[in-house]
C-alpha cells in the first residue's frame, strides 16, 4: 500500500470503487424484483388465510436484505471518505454484516428443510435428526464467524487483507449444509417418482427444480469464498476483492432464493385453481398425473406429502 493516511492509493481505490458498485448493483436488483413480485406478494403473502409462519420466513429476507443493504451502502460512504479507520470499528461493522447474513441463511435453511421434512411424509424422526444438524451447524458458524472476525486484518478504509483459515471452515460448513438438504430433495424425488409409475407430479417436479438453483446459487458464494480464503493463506494482501464482496453477495441471493421459493409454490397454486383443478379441501391441489389424480398438500402448511394414487 502506497497511500497516506487519509489518500488510498491506486488498488485500493479500485476495490473501493468495485464494491461501492457491487453494493449499488446488489440493491437496485433487489428493488427491482421487489417492484415485479410485490403485486403477486400482496395476493398471495399478505392476505389473513396465509399463515404467519409463511409471512415470517418470507418477509424477513426479502426485506432485512434490502435495509442491511442500504445501511451497508452509507456506512461505506463514510468509511471511505474517512479512510483511516480504528480496526476495532471494521471489527465491529464486520460483526453486524455476519450477523445479519447468517440470520439470514437460518432462515434460508429452515424454509428448506421444512419442504425437506413435508417431502419426508412429516416424519418425526428424520425431522429431529434435521433439527439437530441445523442446530450444531448454527452453533459452528457462530463460533467460526466468532473467531475470524476477532483474526481477521484490516488496512485502511476497512478493507480485508488477511483471514484466519476459519473462513475455509465456515465455507466448506455452508457447502455441505446445502448438499445434503438438496441431496435428500433429489433423493426423494427419484424415489417418488419411481414409486409412482414414472408419472410427473407438477408440484414435486417445482420443488426440486427451486431447490436444485437454490442450491447452485448459494453454492456459488460459498465456493468462490472458499477458492478466496485457500488462495489468500499466508498472504497480507488488499488485491483481491472477493473477501469484500462476500457479504453483499451474498444476503443478495439469500433475499432472491428465499422470496422466491415461496413465490413460486404460490405462483404454482394460483395457476393450478384458475386451470379449474379441483380442490379436495382448503389446503390441497387436485393435480393429475396423467390418467390418475394425485393429491398434494401445498407448501405453506408443511405438507409436500408422498401422494398416493386414487
Amino acid at each position: 500500500m502506497t497511500g497516506t493516511a487519509t489518500q488510498p492509493d491506486a488498488e485500493d481505490r479500485r476495490i473501493v470503487n468495485l464494491v461501492k458498485y457491487v453494493i449499488y448493483s446488489c440493491i437496485t436488483f433487489l428493488a427491482w424484483e421487489w417492484c415485479i413480485t410485490f403485486g403477486f406478494e400482496l395476493q398471495s403473502i399478505w392476505r389473513k388465510t396465509t399463515p404467519k409462519y409463511t409471512k415470517i420466513v418470507f418477509a424477513f429476507p426479502r426485506y432485512i436484505a434490502i435495509i442491511s443493504l442500504t445501511c451497508n451502502a452509507m456506512t461505506l460512504h463514510r468509511i471511505h471518505a474517512i479512510y483511516n479507520v480504528d480496526p476495532e470499528d471494521c471489527r465491529l461493522w464486520q460483526g453486524l454484516q455476519a450477523l445479519s447474513a447468517e440470520s439470514m441463511m437460518v432462515c434460508l435453511e429452515v424454509l428448506l428443510l421444512t419442504r425437506l421434512y413435508a417431502l419426508f411424509e412429516r416424519n418425526c424422526t428424520f425431522g429431529c435428526r434435521m433439527f439437530a444438524v441445523l442446530c450444531l451447524k448454527i452453533v459452528a458458524i457462530v463460533a467460526l464467524d466468532t473467531f475470524t472476525i476477532r483474526n481477521k486484518s484490516y488496512g485502511d478504509a476497512c478493507l480485508a487483507h488477511s483471514s484466519p483459515k476459519t473462513i475455509i471452515y465456515s465455507a466448506v460448513l455452508g457447502i455441505l449444509m446445502q448438499t445434503l438438504i438438496w441431496s435428500l430433495t433429489l433423493y426423494k424425488h427419484i424415489r417418488m417418482y419411481l414409486d409412482h409409475g414414472r408419472k410427473d407430479i407438477p408440484l414435486l417436479s417445482l420443488v426440486t427444480r427451486d431447490g436444485s438453483w437454490a442450491f447452485a446459487l448459494v453454492t456459488v458464494v460459498c465456493v468462490g469464498s472458499l477458492a478466496d480464503a485457500i488462495i489468500g493463506i499466508g498472504h497480507t494482501t488488499s488485491n483481491r476483492p472477493v473477501r469484500d464482496l462476500v457479504y453483499t453477495l451474498n444476503i443478495t441471493i439469500i433475499s432472491f432464493v428465499s422470496s422466491r421459493l415461496i413465490l413460486n409454490v404460490q405462483e404454482f397454486q394460483a395457476r393450478s385453481l384458475h386451470l379449474g383443478r379441483p380442490r379436495q379441501c382448503v389446503d390441497t391441489i387436485q393435480i393429475d398425473t396423467n390418467h390418475a389424480a394425485t393429491t398434494i398438500p401445498l407448501w405453506h402448511h408443511s405438507q409436500i406429502s408422498t401422494p398416493t394414487t386414487t
